[in-house]
Parts: C-alpha cells; sequence; structure tokens
C-alpha cells in the first residue's frame, strides 16, 4: 500500500512538472556537456555516479530523462523521473523496452539529460551525458508466442492473472514485452473529448507497452497481490500482444537481446471477480 501511495505521487509530480514544462515556453539559461562514471552490469543494468560538479547542486526541482539514440540518430525515448542521488540505476527493463521498439535499427548511445528548473519553472539547466550502448545488439528469433488470457482486476488494466496458450510457459530469466493497441475510433472519440475540455491539441498514442521478468518457469503469471512491476502507466486492452526476450552475453564481450516476433493473436481479456487488494 505505501509502495503504490509513493508511486502515485511520483506520477503526479512529474505530471504536474510536464504541465508546467508545456504550458508555457521554458528559457535555456545554459547547457552543459558532462562525463559520467558508469558501469554496465552483466544483467543490462547500468550504474552512473554523478559528477563532483553536480554533488552540491541542490535536488529541488531536478528532473533526469533518458533516450536512446540509434547510429541512424533517431530517437527513443524510455522515462523521466525525479533525480535522486541513492537511486543512480537504470535497470534493464527501461533499456530493452527502448531498444526492441528500435529494431531493426541498433543502439549507438543512451542520452541522458539532467535538468533544474528555476524562477517558478520559467527558466532551466541541463547537463546532458552519453552512455556507449553500441555493444548491444537486438536479433528477431525464434517463434511467435501464442497468447492465452489477460484477466484483468475490477475495472482496472492491471492483469490478476496472465496466461499463454496450451502448451506454451513463460520461462527463468526470461523478459516478456505487451504491446497494447487501442481502437482508432475509440481513440478519435478520446482525442476530441480530450480537445474540448482543455482547448488543447492532444497528440493520439495508440500504443502501450508493459515488460517484467519471469523469476522461474511457469504456466501462469499470478498477480492476486497486485505487486507485479510492469513498468507501464497504462494498457490499452483492445488488442495485447507479447513478445519473449532473452539476454545473452556480457558487457566484456557484447550483448544480444533474442526477441521472439511479435504474436500476430492477441490476449483474450476477461474481467476478474476481485478488486485490487493493495491498490
Amino acid at each position: 500500500m505505501k509502495k503504490n501511495i509513493i508511486l502515485l505521487l511520483c506520477i503526479f509530480l512529474i505530471i504536474y512538472v510536464a504541465e508546467k514544462i508545456f504550458s508555457k515556453e521554458v528559457v535555456l539559461i545554459q547547457s552543459n556537456d558532462i562525463f559520467l562514471e558508469y558501469n554496465i552490469e552483466n544483467d543490462l543494468s547500468i550504474f552512473w555516479e554523478l559528477p563532483q560538479s553536480l554533488m552540491q547542486v541542490n535536488t529541488i526541482n531536478m528532473f533526469i530523462e533518458y533516450e536512446i539514440i540509434t547510429i541512424n540518430n533517431n530517437k527513443y525515448g524510455m522515462f523521466l523521473s525525479m533525480l535522486d542521488r541513492s537511486r543512480n540505476r537504470i535497470r534493464p527493463e527501461d533499456i530493452i523496452k527502448p531498444l526492441v521498439r528500435a529494431y531493426p535499427e541498433n543502439p549507438k548511445y543512451l542520452r541522458g539529460k539532467i535538468t533544474k528548473y528555476y524562477n517558478d519553472w520559467a527558466e532551466k539547466e541541463e547537463w546532458i551525458f552519453n552512455i556507449d550502448i553500441s555493444n548491444i545488439q537486438v536479433i528477431i528469433f525464434g517463434n511467435e508466442m501464442k497468447p492465452g488470457i489477460f484477466k484483468r482486476f475490477v475495472g482496472q488494466w492491471v492483469p490478476e492473472t496472465i496466461s499463454l496458450d496450451e502448451g506454451q510457459y513463460f520461462k527463468k530469466n526470461a523478459y516478456y514485452l505487451i504491446s497494447s493497441y487501442e481502437d482508432i475510433n475509440k481513440a478519435i472519440e478520446r482525442k476530441k473529448y480530450i480537445e474540448m475540455i482543455t482547448g488543447s491539441e492532444y497528440k493520439l498514442n495508440l500504443v502501450s507497452y508493459a515488460i517484467f521478468k519471469v523469476e522461474k518457469d511457469t504456466s501462469i503469471i499470478n498477480n492476486e497481490n497486485g505487486d507485479l512491476n510492469l513498468n507501464s502507466g497504462g494498457l490499452k486492452l483492445d488488442e495485447i500482444r507479447i513478445r519473449e526476450i532473452i539476454i545473452s552475453g556480457n558487457n566484456n564481450d557484447g550483448f544480444t537481446l533474442f526477441v521472439t516476433p511479435e504474436s500476430t493473436n492477441i490476449f483474450i481479456v476477461k474481467e476478474g471477480s476481485n478488486p485490487r487488494s493493495n491498490y
């Protein structure tokens, strides 16, 4: 319960910041290129340290965002969060999702941008750093998975259980990327409604993603306690597809992500009988 409350507060704060940023022009007063000490672990997580020049800066109103830059200089967003000196880690889940979305482009580097806002969000200062991830490649490999049933908690998108079609199972230490697609007609109606309420143009986002890791071989993902970390702000439930990702290699020899093709078939979505117990 406490973890969910903290997560909701973080989400609300980030939404508040985004509204502040995009509701008016923010003046960039200075941009700084910095070098970070970082280490890529064999599980693909990245640990980094702030340079001394930033260690004494007050972190209030400071945020960090990441994006993956490919060899073709295209950008694939990762996430935005509050800057916290005690959480200088990028998890494998955070990297895998944009890497798979970027395929068939190969990654060149991960760019991080630390931003501090001043004077009621009217001005900002930036610190930009790059982390070399060119030793990671994505290979589409294997057969499509066969989705089963996506049973959600009453009135929510969060799954209570996720199962595959008969004869398939979730594998230990594998990651699973869920892609959910919203019906275009429903999305257009939602766009019209939001624009009518806000008076501002609303950009459609028809696809949402979730990703999770499996700790043991299992035929069903049981989330009855509601504590499965899906690394997602929400899923559309019209068409839900899935793919499997297995990480091979290490930082010395390079990493390969073996990714199955996105499933052609979609999950059958059912509403469960239970509310989310720790929500």
